[in-house]
């Protein structure tokens, strides 16, 4: 914000007070623009401190009301439209496990963007119509200017659920609706690209490449989805010692306990699942295969290659990726998100209050 202030765009908007003299060192880390944007006002008056703390807070809030959203949607796309299961979903996917571990880490609590992506991608897929086109662009846009992690892993994981929405409907892809989707993504990517232009040119001039060992000791583990960060901090002599108590990724028995039970109780009933919950599962769910990284360990040994080795193998970008772990955050996200639909269907009659409080206690 200070170098946009002082006239400083183009490659200057990028030069950090780190790493001198390298020019646009900022390219080296997050981009960050959207809450730059938001801290602007009180961090150029002078009160950097109340800038960072209500850009943290203003980010929360806003993560929460678009999983809020989203969860909402699917309760209502579900056939059981509940106000109350969508509350407690989006409270568990606004803070999950992950993102207290992250909480030194802006870009993943100021995150609205991924819940909006996969609310927009999800009613265009069902319904195309332009509002939900020119959203979906928009959030992009906001998510590349914000955390390329989170972009390039939703790149990664949202094809899955468009995929599997046109396979679950039986229906043939309509160019026309792919061109009303495509048109105004390709504006925001343009945009994205010619703002983020220094990131290619500086990551290629200090040859910025992860080698296999960096990439595979930064992956997720088996244990790291035993544990929740409120158990690591008094426990933390329990742990093994190569699980670091900043890696808890544990998405919550909610997330996991309440998706299934609906699943069951699908196939018991002899029942397609609603579609917005199954699309969610399988986001989740692809999500979780990649957090594994290059290859799947078990007791830090590597055993067979994942399918994050394609991404990583092939894919330009991904290979200047460090912690694939943080891939964490979307599929809590999923799993929590699918978890709304599945208690306003099964948190009927009687019982409601009861499973009800019983879901909030857990979360």
């Amino acid at each position: 914000a200070s170098n946009a202030a002082a006239g400083r765009l183009g490659q200057g908007l990028w030069d950090g007070a780190f790493f001198w003299p390298v020019p646009g060192a900022l390219a080296l880390t997050e981009p960050l623009l959207v809450p730059a944007m938001v801290a602007a006002p009180l961090g150029l008056a002078g009160f950097p401190f109340a800038a960072y703390n209500l850009t943290l807070l203003l980010g929360v809030a806003a993560t929460a009301c678009a999983s809020y959203a989203l969860c909402h949607w699917l309760t209502e796309q579900a056939g059981a439209p509940d106000r109350s299961a969508a509350a407690i979903a989006a409270f568990a996917a606004t803070w999950s496990s992950f993102r207290w571990t992250q909480i030194d880490h802006l870009q993943f609590l100021f995150a609205p963007f991924a819940p909006l992506l996969i609310l927009f991608l999800l009613r265009y897929a069902l319904q195309p119509n332009r509002r939900d086109a020119l959203g979906f662009a928009i959030a992009g846009l906001g998510q590349a200017l914000t955390c390329l992690y989170n972009a390039m892993f939703l790149a990664a994981t949202l094809p899955v659920v468009a995929v599997g929405a046109a396979i679950w409907q039986r229906r043939s892809l309509d160019a026309r609706a792919v061109a009303r989707f495509a048109a105004p993504l390709a504006v925001a990517a343009a945009i994205a690209a010619l703002v983020l232009a220094p990131y290619a040119r500086v990551h290629r001039d200090q040859g910025v490449e992860r080698d296999l060992a960096q990439v595979m000791n930064e992956s997720g583990e088996f244990q790291q989805l035993a544990f929740a960060d409120m158990l690591q901090k008094p426990m933390g002599k329990l742990l093994p010692d190569k699980v670091k108590w900043d890696s808890a990724n544990y998405p919550g028995l909610f997330a996991i306990a309440l998706p299934l039970l609906l699943l069951a109780w699908c196939a018991w009933r002899r029942r397609r699942p609603p579609v917005g919950f199954a699309l969610l599962v399988l986001f989740g769910a692809w999500a979780l295969a990649l957090f594994f990284g290059p290859y799947v360990k078990l007791d830090f040994k590597p055993i067979f290659r994942g399918p994050y080795h394609l991404f990583w193998d092939h894919v330009p970008g991904f290979e200047g990726i460090r912690a694939v772990r943080r891939i964490a955050g979307l599929f809590s996200l999923g799993f929590c998100a699918a978890a709304a639909p599945a208690l306003a269907l099964l948190a009927r009659g009687r019982a409601r209050p009861v499973l009800l409080a019983s879901s909030a206690a857990l979360v």
